[in-house]
């Protein structure tokens, strides 16, 4: 399968802010291609390490995506958040 989620020598696990600019970054194609799934996932991710900013982009998006697009970026999250590493590549 394609990777979704770019390799980043960037310190995500317990970053909300990082995991944040991340979404961003997903949401809008910057550097990298849009992709609202990931970027949910990132905005999960930084919710959950106490960004509200995170929060708000989360809720956001969910109005923009199907519920199977939503189960998928929750799945990444948790796969992600259980993680010591980076994001894998998909």
């Amino acid at each position: 399968m394609a990777s979704r989620v770019p390799q980043t020598d960037l310190p995500l696990r317990d970053n909300g802010a990082t995991w944040f600019r991340l979404g961003l970054a997903r949401v809008a194609g910057l550097d990298v291609p849009a992709d609202l799934i990931v970027a949910q996932a990132y905005f999960t991710l930084a919710d959950r390490r106490g960004s509200m900013e995170g929060r708000l982009y989360r809720r956001g998006l969910d109005g923009r995506m199907s519920l199977a697009d939503r189960a998928e970026a929750e799945r990444l999250a948790r796969e992600w958040g259980d993680s010591d590493q980076s994001p894998p590549v998909r």
